[in-house]
């Protein structure tokens, strides 16, 4: 029997708002939590131009997600995204965090790992598979 208790999950956009790939990336997380877990209420927030983060308390999960840019550069959102993974883990430590390409890049950066440019470029790969059943168990709290 799966739960229906509401997951609270922060999704921040690394990408800069009111464009295609916005929209593009949002609607991918509405329907991939649709599919997994209907009763995730998923709310994004903009940490590069509006400098919006999330309250971690508030959530059960925060996702960093992927982007365009380079996580080894200094640009000031990067910096403060990396400040803001320092503290969600300090202050909440059994709060649930998860980057996705570019995001994984800057908690490994925050973390005190590495992140390195591939001399042959980024790497994308994209391919759609319809989320098993074991995708949902991965999801529950």
């Amino acid at each position: 029997m799966h739960s229906t208790t509401e997951i609270r999950i922060a999704v921040l956009v690394n990408h800069p708002p009111h464009t295609a790939f916005w929209s593009e990336v949002k609607q991918a997380f509405v329907d991939v939590f649709s599919a997994v877990a209907p009763h995730a209420r998923v709310e994004f927030f903009d940490p590069i131009v509006l400098g919006e983060y999330p309250n971690p308390k508030d959530y059960d999960l925060t996702i960093l997600s992927g982007g365009k840019g380079n996580s080894l550069d200094s640009d000031p959102w990067i910096l403060r995204q990396i400040d803001f993974v320092k503290y969600m883990v300090e202050k909440f430590p059994t709060k649930k965090l998860m980057g996705i390409c570019f995001g994984h890049q800057l908690i490994a950066r925050a973390l005190g790992g590495k992140a390195r440019n591939i001399p042959s470029g980024p790497i994308v790969r994209l391919e759609c598979r319809k989320a098993q059943s074991i995708s949902y168990h991965l999801l529950l709290f």
